[in-house]
């Protein structure tokens, strides 16, 4: 599927091969999308679609990166991580989590 989005990129531009994925760890499930390749409306429609419920867009400065690692459950694997960014070859992402996963007195 060819996706068409409104957000210019100029000709000689790297964009990452980052799209959008799950990550799912001991801190909880997030939903990670292209900031490269969708708008913040696009995005927040991919991540619920995805999730199969309403998210919350979360304020973290986030990039995923693909590497080698080990998971939360001391299992090496190579693949797509979120890390704290800005870092070199890595994509910007809008990062989401479930609405429902929230607890009472979260900031959002």
């Amino acid at each position: 599927m060819k996706h068409e989005s409104k957000i210019p990129i100029a000709i000689n531009a790297k964009v990452s091969k980052f799209d959008h994925e799950a990550f799912i760890g001991e801190g909880g499930t997030f939903y990670a999308v292209s900031k490269e390749r969708y708008s913040l409306e696009e995005a927040t429609a991919i991540a619920e679609r995805e999730l199969e419920c309403p998210v919350v867009l979360l304020e973290v400065d986030w990039v995923a990166r693909h590497r080698a690692g080990i998971d939360d459950w001391g299992d090496p694997r190579v693949g797509w991580w979120l890390d704290d960014g800005p870092l070199p070859r890595s994509c910007p992402v809008w990062s989401f989590e479930p609405r429902d996963s929230r607890r009472d007195g979260d900031a959002a």
